[in-house]
């Protein structure tokens, strides 16, 4: 008996010091009080996250040490919860022995007898202050230019949904401005891009200063938009401009005759004195009222006639005007003769594994084959589909002309994945996810897995709880989720963490334009970093050359597409082009490097 004893008690005395030292060398810090919520031990961890020894806080109140900074109904609902479920989890904000206040992650959990009594509390947290401050830095990269600190298109889109809301209500008036530096090229083209710079930035401070208080008086998540607020940079020498309250088109015109008058005034930038003006196009809502998205093309639309009138001057958006109206039904009369004479076919263009130099994927691109105009691209069209009758019908059919050529490729032995874009009232629509089910049925020899949909970031679709809903029960039918043009729409930390999708797709404009804009760089990085934190697939669009490539994969980024990889091509050509396309030598020179470098060090 004592040689059978003799292992299990050696065993347990093991056990034991093995707890012991996961208890004192773990990372996190670990509390463990008594049944009066009195410490009775922590760890190294503790002391060297809160600054406190072991024996200055040992018989000290738990609250006191862990919710110093907490207000006391908040601690109460904690203890609350965890008298009733024996757990809890979350976020608490605490001060250092040094005074210094920090966020920690904290886990609590209630331990009992076998009567059920409570024996102790033990806690769990980690120093995440510095997390939460790089979340802060990247969700205001995300929401504000970086030169002039405005909102970008992001938030200012969001404002100006706050503010259309109120005004649905109120009845009151809004005007959507887009405003455009005249003949800016100039300025960087004579005086250098950092004389460019500082234009932009003393116009950022003159917008600020002309849009007086009563023209943005908007309140978002009950915060009093100052007239900073109104204003966005858009990307480039473009702003944006949102005036609320306004009673009558008189107020409109007093307010854009001020601010054309005060970037009109000379500026002096590095002992130069420049003269700069600008063009604004305007649309006033409720009287258009299209959604936020299509103001801001309207006022766009609107900029474009001010600048051909004169410049230096603001234009008015005609919402009422009957040729443009009577051309867009002429058009899609004739796209819904088109859909049902076989017009539409699919374009396809890879998306490759740039680490690898493997074809993972194809993304469908609709086109018109048009019976006189010929060939006919998606940007003459589709602008005039969405939002009408036939943006539905013209999706499903993308869909299952996706499957079925799928269905091709398997026989013929490639087995390519295809994502197909769909548009937010498609997906929103109560019967997608049964007539996304029949479709795939109709091809059961195609794995559903192999097919993704490509939704837009600024996807409006109400709640993100709508959205999340909506996702899960598509995804139910395994097929996988991208969120396309990543980094131009809502653009939220949120939206990325919450939404269900596989793969984020960067904006084309911003790998573009990252090897000469060090803030279109950052940004990408940003994205890049962001979606592996959240183990979420990431790639580029618009990868149009080797320097672009290259620069990639060095910031991490596996998948690529873009005109430097192929251009969307026929169904008929994809099997050759798989089967003949390699990699660059420079990319796999720079893989090769970066892999390299990433051994030496980890």
């Amino acid at each position: 008996m004592r040689r059978n004893n003799r292992p299990i008690t050696q065993r347990t005395t093991d056990q034991l010091s093995v707890i012991a030292s996961v208890f004192e060398y773990i990372e996190d810090a670990v509390i463990i009080t008594d049944a009066k919520e009195r410490i009775i031990d922590v760890n190294r961890a503790f002391s060297k996250i809160t600054g406190y020894s072991r024996e200055e806080v040992l018989g000290k109140s738990f609250r006191l040490m862990v919710f110093y900074q907490q207000e006391v109904s908040f601690s109460e609902a904690i203890w609350n919860e965890i008298h009733a479920t024996g757990c809890w989890c979350g976020e608490v904000v605490n001060c250092h022995k040094n005074g210094e206040i920090y966020t920690e992650a904290l886990s609590l959990i209630e331990t009992h007898d076998e009567t059920g009594a409570v024996i102790q509390y033990i806690g769990i947290f980690s120093d995440i202050t510095q997390k939460k401050m790089q979340e802060a830095q990247a969700q205001n990269l995300m929401n504000f230019d970086v030169l002039t600190g405005l909102p970008n298109r992001t938030l200012f889109v969001d404002r100006m949904n706050v503010a259309l809301t109120r005004a649905r209500r109120s009845g009151e008036n809004v005007a959507i401005g887009y405003l455009d530096l005249d003949d800016f090229k100039s300025i960087n083209d004579t005086y250098g891009p950092t004389v460019g710079d500082k234009v932009l930035l003393e116009v950022a401070k003159r917008l600020h200063q002309a849009i007086r208080s009563e023209d943005a008086a908007t309140r978002i998540n009950n915060h009093e938009c100052d007239a900073g607020e109104a204003t966005a940079r858009m990307g480039g020498d473009e702003f944006a401009i949102l005036l609320t309250n306004l009673a009558d088109l008189q107020q409109c015109d007093i307010a854009m005759s001020r601010i054309l008058k005060s970037i009109d005034s000379p500026m002096v930038i590095d002992s130069n004195t420049l003269q700069v003006t600008a063009s604004i196009g305007v649309t006033i809502f409720p009287e258009d009222g299209a959604d936020a998205n299509a103001l801001l093309r309207h006022a766009d639309q609107a900029l474009y006639l001010a600048k051909e009138t004169g410049r230096n001057r603001y234009h008015l958006f005609d919402h009422h005007r009957h040729s443009i109206s009577r051309e867009r039904r002429a058009l899609l009369t004739q796209m819904e003769a088109a859909l049902v004479n076989g017009e539409f076919c699919l374009y396809y263009q890879p998306k490759v594994d740039m680490m690898q130099g493997t074809v993972r994927s194809a993304e469908a691109l609709i086109r018109w084959r048009h019976p006189e105009r010929g060939l006919i691209s998606p940007g003459e069209f589709i602008p005039v589909l969405e939002g009408s009758h036939l943006e539905i019908p013209v999706g499903e059919w993308v869909i299952k002309t996706a499957l079925a050529q799928m269905e091709v490729w398997r026989k013929a032995d490639l087995d390519l994945s295809v994502s197909v874009n769909i548009a937010p009232p498609h997906l929103a629509h109560r019967q997608f996810s049964e007539r996304l089910k029949f479709l795939l049925d109709q091809y059961p020899d195609t794995p559903k897995n192999r097919l993704e949909l490509e939704i837009l970031e600024g996807v409006a679709l109400g709640s993100i709880e709508q959205i999340v809903c909506l996702i899960e029960a598509c995804r139910s039918l395994h097929v996988n989720f991208a969120l396309d043009d990543f980094g131009t729409g809502y653009s939220s930390l949120t939206y990325l963490k919450r939404l269900p999708v596989d793969l984020v797709k960067i904006d084309q404009s911003f790998v573009r334009d990252m090897l000469g804009e060090p803030r279109e760089l950052a940004l990408v990085e940003g994205v890049i970093g962001m979606s592996k934190a959240f183990h979420i697939a990431v790639l580029a669009e618009g990868v149009e050359t080797e320097e672009q490539g290259i620069t990639l994969i060095r910031l991490g980024c596996v998948l690529g597409q873009g005109y430097g990889i192929a251009r969307p091509m026929p169904a008929k050509d994809m099997l050759a082009w798989v089967a003949s396309w390699q990699p660059s030598v420079a990319w796999k020179k720079a893989l090769d490097e970066w892999t390299r470098d990433a051994v030496v060090l980890f």
